[in-house]
């Protein structure tokens, strides 16, 4: 039967196959023949026998052959090996490795062949074979075929388990080599461990977030995409994380779009998402969750031993999170006054010297300030430290509101409170900050029915001035305090001489102001606006000055900026509407082609009564809206455009008109500039100083009153000093100028004269 494609029948007995055995008919020594005790071998053996002689012809099988083959009588009775041969080979996986490998037994005689045949049902037989020998000559072959599918099956789930044991220990020995790393950050371990986890589970993204209401909160991803869609904030219920909080168990699917119980999670359908398995932990009272997922979906469902690692992962992470808790409360107490819980002394010289190379690199000045409570040895003298401990919380109560965002406020110790002001743009803020410290604690203190009147000394240091090292900051800004003690307490000292001085000096000015309004020390200066082309005076410009009480005149920008911090410059910028209207009613100048400016400060502007005040005064002079423009600069146009533009609008509804003062200077848009009702722009006086000569500034001029000519606004050159000036303006497109070479600001009874001369000269021409 194995390797003939056609052979002769067999020898027939009763029509069916003549099974021999050649040369075994003598008895044996019991009286029994020995072929019978051969053939009585022969059919009890466990495995099937098949013998051939050295053609392949079939020599004999035993039953056993024939049913592990399954071999129907229908076949055997044709006596035909080929119909034999091609019902067994019919069975197997790859016949033609069967046959080949029985020819090549067939050239080669005296070899012996061991292998395993695989059916298409899944059984599985090793075939032997040896070659039958008389005469120590090969005369044919003995085929002896076991069936060892359950063996097989036993040795396939054995090895299973190897490979599951092998994938275990392989899992498990990556994240060894991570986790034993003591020289690695935190956070990055926690990606790399996720990174791991997904690369075992043959997934492309980890992730690990935790509940917030009904929001999943991302703590770290490893995918950018994951990152950025959960940024935005998403609800538990659009999420496999979400869902898997909810179930409060591991939860797996290796096809999500197809499951029932996941197909309808919008993380689906924006982030593409196919198989993902995720699992809870519970860290103290929060709930997080790890979760792994892929875009494509799983060959195969996830196993216990994918949950088991996934678990061993959550199991791992709950314990860097049990342990950043509890090292973030041992910082805290390390960091923090236990009594006020605000950062103590410790962690603001750390701070300070964090500080320190930040503000050098960048060039930033920054500000400490040290409070002392004045007579508070007094409190705990009277009642006790019990009582003491309560009158420095409410201190600290007190102070708190006064510190904005980025600032710390610190106890160092005792009734010694500090305060780190990151950015200062001038040491007057630090002015501001401590003159509100003293107003908030010199209030008294309410302590078991007594009242204690404290206050505070402050001292003020400046970084670089006043120091560029931790230990000299401190020690200066401690200086300044002792200094505010001497000074009679519920005082402020700066370190610096130079810096104390120029704020006293500006609170000299603030309260000169404050007097100049009730004293009538303010005064108008007007100058005028003037056609180049013909001379002709069409309008002025109402300007600020101060005279004091030493007889000097101050300029505006002597005391404006001092102004806008105080909070004078709307009762002032009041007070400018009012009279610059009173001296245009009092010329007679209303309803003829002239038009006065007053400028309007960034404080008044934003003002909320700022229409109302605007309008009453308007009101109240009687002249012509038409003949009063109003200035605001492009720096406070631009601080809030939509409100700007409500406003300016409302200004021209009154038959106001609306100038754009200092224009270019903040490099406004052409669509802002379009959008913005304004009437006319200036042209700022650095953009004029130079020209004709300098080529920047003339083109920057250039640029600017094209822009505003085509868009249908008048422009105004400011700072006119000379005649070259003025004829480059004109061959530009600029007509009306303002400056010395047409007039200087004058005191409001001059500029009457000189506008008295000036039409004089116009009649007499």
């Amino acid at each position: 039967m194995p390797g003939q494609t056609r052979s002769r029948p067999a020898a027939l007995k009763n029509g069916k196959v003549t099974r021999r055995l050649a040369g075994a008919t003598h008895p044996s020594g019991n009286g029994i023949p020995e072929s019978s005790l051969l053939i009585a071998a022969f059919e009890a053996t466990a495995d099937g026998l098949l013998i051939v002689d050295h053609a392949g012809k079939i020599v004999r099988f035993n039953d056993r052959f024939v049913r592990m083959w399954g071999i129907p009588d229908s076949v055997l009775a044709t006596g035909n090996d080929d119909d034999a041969l091609a019902y067994a080979v019919g069975q197997l996986v790859d016949p033609d490795a069967f046959i080949s490998k029985v020819r090549e037994l067939y050239a080669n005689p005296e070899s012996e062949s061991f292998d395993v045949l695989n059916f298409k049902d899944g059984r599985v037989f090793e075939r032997y074979s040896i070659p039958q020998r008389v005469n120590k000559k090969p005369v044919g072959r003995v085929w002896s075929f076991r069936d060892v599918t359950d063996r097989e099956r036993a040795d396939g789930k054995l090895e299973a388990e190897v490979h599951r044991a092998q994938r275990r220990l392989s899992r498990l020995d990556g994240l060894w080599h991570l986790i034993a790393r003591s020289d690695i950050d935190r956070q990055i371990l926690t990606h790399d461990v996720l990174a791991e986890g997904a690369r075992a589970l043959e997934l492309t993204s980890g992730l690990l977030a935790h509940r917030d209401g009904d929001q999943l909160v991302l703590d770290i991803a490893t995918h950018p995409m994951t990152t950025q869609w959960l940024s935005g904030g998403r609800t538990l219920d659009e999420t496999l994380s979400g869902r898997t909080l909810a179930a409060g168990r591991t939860l797996a699917s290796s096809s999500l779009l197809s499951d029932p119980a996941f197909k309808d999670l919008q993380v689906l359908q924006d982030l593409g998402l196919q198989c993902g398995i995720a699992t809870p932990i519970r860290v103290g009272e929060r709930d997080y969750v790890l979760s792994f997922a892929d875009v494509s979906p799983r060959d195969e469902p996830f196993d216990d031993e994918d949950r088991a690692y996934v678990e061993l992962l959550a199991a791992y992470f709950g314990r860097l999170l049990r342990l950043a808790g509890q090292e973030a409360e041992i910082a805290r107490l390390a960091y923090h006054d236990p009594l006020t819980n605000l950062p103590n002394r410790a962690r603001f010289r750390e701070r300070l010297m964090e500080l320190i190379p930040q503000s050098r690199r960048t060039q930033r000045r920054f500000a400490l300030l040290y409070i002392d409570l004045d007579r508070f040895k007094q409190v705990n003298d009277t009642l006790g430290h019990a009582a003491g401990d309560r009158v420095l919380v409410q201190a600290m109560d007190r102070l708190r509101p006064i510190i904005r965002e980025g600032e710390m406020l610190a106890r160092l110790g005792g009734d010694e409170f500090a305060v780190l002001v990151p950015e200062i743009s001038n040491p007057a803020e630090m002015d501001a900050l401590a003159r509100r410290m003293c107003d908030a604690l010199v209030a008294p203190f309410r302590v078991e029915h007594h009242d204690f009147y404290l206050s505070a000394s402050i001292g003020i240091a400046l970084f670089p001035e006043d120091g560029d090292s931790a230990d000299d900051l401190l020690a200066h800004v401690d200086a300044a305090m002792y200094r505010a003690k001497e000074e009679g307490r519920n005082v402020y000292c700066f370190y610096s001489e130079k810096i104390a001085e120029r704020l006293r000096g500006r609170q000299r000015i603030q309260e000169g102001l404050r007097q100049a309004l009730t004293r009538d020390e303010l005064r108008l200066y007007f100058q005028p606006f003037v056609r180049m082309d013909t001379l002709e005076v069409v309008g002025a410009e109402a300007l600020l000055r101060w005279a004091k009480p030493d007889g000097s005149i101050a300029e505006p920008g002597e005391f404006l900026a001092v102004a806008e911090e105080s909070g004078l410059m709307v009762p002032i910028g009041q007070w400018v509407t009012r009279e610059a209207l009173s001296r245009l009613r009092s010329w007679g100048m209303s309803g003829k082609d002239f038009q006065l400016s007053v400028n309007v400060s960034a404080a008044q502007f934003a003002d909320p009564d700022f229409l109302e005040h605007l309008a009453s005064a308007v009101r109240l002079s009687a002249v012509d809206p038409r003949a009063i423009a109003i200035e605001i600069t492009e720096s406070v146009a631009l601080q809030d455009p939509e409100i700007a533009q409500a406003t300016l609008s409302c200004c021209r509804d009154m038959g106001l008109k609306v100038v754009l003062d200092d224009f270019g200077t903040y490099y406004s848009s052409l669509t802002y500039l379009k959008k913005l009702p304004v009437d006319a722009i200036k042209v700022d006086r650095t953009f004029v100083r130079e020209l004709p000569e300098g080529r920047d500034d003339a083109a920057i001029a250039k640029s600017v009153i094209a822009l505003g000519l085509s868009l249908g606004r008048g422009v105004i050159a400011e700072g006119v000093e000379t005649h070259e000036q003025a004829a480059w303006l004109m061959s530009e497109g600029c007509t009306v100028a303002q400056g010395y070479l047409y007039g200087r600001p004058m005191p409001a009874d001059r500029f009457a004269e000189w506008m008295a001369l000036q039409q004089v000269h116009a009649q007499a021409v």
